[in-house]
């Protein structure tokens, strides 16, 4: 049985976010999967998961409030990028990881340690892939596409002046490599993600996002 935080943030048909299968999960959890298991539950990859947010800060009537900072998240790219025990290290940095981090394998390529949206979007789908039932990698489950929920993780982070992004991949900057400063990066060019799916968590954050201001605008 996965634990809450791999449902999903559903949308009512007034639009407006609200967490309603966590509550229905929360009421009958074998019930819950039961009806997942038989499809008459149906998630894919516009369904954003809740493990995306830290559920501790989330606000739904400011949605990038904890947006791809959940706790999960980060163990899972701490242990990854610094080493398994520095997942449990209260601490910032990689101290507690006596094991040799997955990051070693890519030092000749990043030079420079910097956290980026694609290495959250990988997180994210890691994470999402864990808390599944499926034993092997097969890129879906059910109608949950794995790669186009990367691609829509990487397009949350397509305007890189956005406040809530760049304090996002600066939170990661800190707890992974313990450096305070804000790592930049640019949009790519080839992601060509599907428009959203009507009604669901992903349309309604993408709207949400659109009417916020980049961090240009607000130090203006």
């Amino acid at each position: 049985m996965p634990p809450r935080w791999c449902l999903v943030v559903d949308v009512d048909t007034q639009a407006t976010l609200r967490v309603n299968r966590l509550a229905e999960f929360d009421a009958d959890p074998a019930a819950f999967m039961i009806a997942y298991e038989n499809g008459k539950i149906e998630l894919t990859a516009d369904d954003l998961p809740v493990l995306l947010w830290d559920l501790d800060g989330l606000d739904l009537g400011n949605l990038e409030e904890g947006l791809m900072r959940g706790p999960l998240l980060l163990k899972a790219a701490r242990a990854v990028y610094t080493g398994g025990l520095s997942a449990k290290n209260p601490l910032p940095g990689a101290e507690g990881g006596r094991r040799a981090p997955l990051i070693t394998v890519y030092r000749a390529k990043l030079p420079v340690q910097k956290f980026t949206p694609e290495m959250a979007a990988y997180m994210a789908v890691l994470v999402r892939f864990s808390l599944s039932s499926q034993s092997c990698w097969t890129g879906r489950e059910g109608s949950f596409c794995y790669e186009t929920f990367y691609k829509n993780i990487v397009d949350l982070f397509q305007d890189p002046e956005k406040a809530w992004a760049k304090a996002a991949l600066q939170w990661y900057q800190l707890w992974i490599y313990n450096r305070h400063n804000s790592p930049t990066f640019a949009p790519i060019s080839n992601l060509h993600p599907a428009p959203p799916k009507e009604g669901s968590a992903r349309a309604l954050l993408l709207e949400h996002l659109s009417e916020q201001p980049s961090g240009q605008d607000e130090e203006e």
